[in-house]
C-alpha cells in the first residue's frame, strides 16, 4: 500500500570518483528533483546501518566499491568516469 505514494519515475545520478590511495571507486548519489525522497532514503540507510556486500559498501551518502589489490607491480593511478544517470520506473 505504501508503494502508492511513490512517484512513477525516479532519476538517480551517481557521481563516481576514484580514490587511488584506498583503491576505491566512490560514487556519491542523489535522487534528482525529489529532495524528500532522497531524505527518506538516507534515513532508511541510517536505520539499517551501512550495508556491505563483499567489495561493495552502501552508506547514506555514497556507494564505495573496493578494487582488490593484486600482487602486481602496478596499481590503478586513476579512473575517469562521468556522471551515471539511472532512470527507475515503478511497475
Amino acid at each position: 500500500m505504501w508503494k502508492a505514494f511513490l512517484p512513477m519515475e525516479v532519476t538517480l545520478t551517481l557521481n563516481p570518483n576514484f580514490d587511488s590511495n584506498e583503491q576505491q571507486l566512490r560514487c556519491n548519489y542523489q535522487i534528482n528533483g525529489l529532495p524528500l525522497l532522497e531524505w527518506i532514503a538516507k534515513q532508511i540507510m541510517k536505520l539499517i546501518g551501512n550495508a556491505t556486500f563483499e567489495d561493495i559498501k552502501v552508506t547514506p551518502n555514497e556507494i564505495i566499491i573496493n578494487i582488490p589489490i593484486q600482487d602486481l607491480p602496478y596499481k590503478i593511478a586513476d579512473i575517469s568516469i562521468g556522471d551515471i544517470t539511472i532512470q527507475l520506473k515503478k511497475e
